[in-house]
């Protein structure tokens, strides 16, 4: 049994909307609130700590009073997010003044195992632009310990919120490299391991900035400290710069609901006409990822999105549509499916002499969801919202929700009505059968 939820519909404009730090290349945030999402906003950078979309939020021609509305999810359409990446989204009340992680700084230095060059304040710069300065060592094994300073807030606890950030680089191979955090005088308490062996995490390339999230379960530690170390060097090995992204509360305003990091592909398709899976070669057309809070969030004044890629080879982060609205699920939520099908905009024509040639253009996915017993109010409020703004030119998010045991397909696809059959009643019920076909937008 699939459970579906049709999303921004209509879609809440965005009335400001701010990239972290004005990240953004030729490829502008106004392609944010168009409906193609072939026209991407390019965020020229991959550093966690400036990849994030902060919108403001009003209601498109408004139909209603800006303000504050019920936000059940936000979607992100087109993104070139790699298969190890992850965002996070929070809904936040009026008032609120954002939500940027303070980057921490080293203050101290220990040499754990072997001889290392430089001080501390040799890596104190931003791990995505370095100053040549670093610590260094020409052993086989070794390893440092930076302590970090005591953050200004209060650091949040919670899964995976926290992050170390290690700009390393070597001039030979090594067999293994890792990170671990101590908190206090207590043993290490999170490891992250790299090595060259089968079933291991992949080691790190030479100039890679190594993302380390970790989970913090005591507020206000006493002590916070990274250790990098490494085994197998035959060169040079540097650690470039390190530094904490410390997540603490906001000073204004508050979080009304909270994804946490979450996987940010979540698009596929696995049918009797194969599979695809986001982030590879196959039919899906568009990476489109959903947070989505169940029910619906009310006061929701702005919501940001973070993203983290540690495996992001291009060196930026492009998004074609950010689609923030509130959300439709009946409440009997029993469509079978999902029908996924195909819709072929190839056009063939024949030579008089009978040969094939013609135009061949995009294949795009279709969705027919059966919605077979919704109530009277649903239904109605179903038609309101898909004819609502541009008619049946108005894009929206259909989503299969993820966590379907059942059927185990996922499908998320930002797309156009086709058509919806007439309303039909049941006998001796209150329900309406609604049958509606949806194309994606390429």
């Amino acid at each position: 049994m699939a459970n579906a939820i049709i999303l921004g519909a209509p879609r809440l404009g965005l009335g400001t909307i701010t990239i972290g730090e004005s990240e953004v290349a030729a490829m502008p945030k106004s392609n944010l609130e168009t409906d193609e999402p072939s026209d991407v906003c390019r965020i020229n950078t991959e550093d966690p700590l400036k990849t994030y979309i902060h919108s403001t939020l009003e209601m498109p021609n408004s139909y209603y009073s800006s303000g504050t509305f019920n936000v059940g999810g936000v979607g992100i359409v087109n993104h070139n997010l790699s298969l190890g990446a992850t965002s996070r989204t929070l809904f936040l009340s009026a008032g609120a003044t954002g939500y940027v992680s303070a980057r921490v700084l080293p203050t101290s230095k220990t040499d754990t195992l072997g001889t290392w060059s430089g001080a501390f304040t040799d890596v104190d710069d931003d791990p995505y632009a370095i100053d040549g300065n670093k610590n260094s060592t020409t052993d086989a094994a070794a390893s440092i310990t930076y302590e970090l300073a005591t953050p200004a807030g209060t650091a949040t606890q919670g899964t995976n919120l926290q992050a170390f950030r290690v700009a390393i680089s070597f001039t030979a191979a090594i067999s293994g490299f890792s990170v671990r955090l101590i908190t206090g005088t207590g043993p290490f308490v999170e490891t992250e391991v790299y090595q060259s062996v089968t079933g291991a995490n992949p080691l790190p390339s030479s100039g890679t900035v190594v993302l380390a999230p970790w989970t913090l379960s005591t507020a206000d530690p006493t002590t916070v400290q990274v250790k990098v170390g490494i085994t197998g060097n035959t060169g040079t090995f540097s650690v470039e710069a390190v530094d904490w992204l410390c997540d603490s509360a906001l000073s204004a305003g508050s979080i009304l609901w909270d994804s946490g990091w979450q996987a940010a592909t979540y698009d596929a398709v696995d049918s009797g006409f194969g599979s695809t899976v986001a982030g590879t070669a196959g039919s899906a057309s568009t990476q489109t990822h959903l947070a989505w809070s169940t029910t619906d969030t009310a006061s929701v004044a702005s919501t940001v999105t973070y993203f983290r890629d540690p495996q992001n080879t291009a060196g930026y982060v492009d998004v074609g549509c950010y689609v923030v609205g509130s959300q439709f699920q009946p409440a009997l939520n029993r469509a079978y499916g999902e029908l996924v099908g195909v819709m072929d905009l190839s056009v063939k024509k024949r030579t008089h002499g009978g040969q094939t040639f013609g135009s061949n253009r995009p294949r795009l996915r279709t969705l027919s969801l059966p919605l077979a017993e919704l109530t009277t109010t649903e239904a109605h409020a179903l038609y309101e919202r898909l004819y609502w703004r541009k008619g049946i030119l108005s894009p929206c998010l259909v989503s299969l929700f993820p966590g379907d045991s059942t059927e185990g397909k996922h499908t998320t696809i930002w797309c156009t009505l086709e058509n919806a059959g007439d309303l039909t009643a049941r006998d001796e019920s209150g329900y309406r059968q609604m049958a509606m076909t949806f194309v994606e937008k390429l």
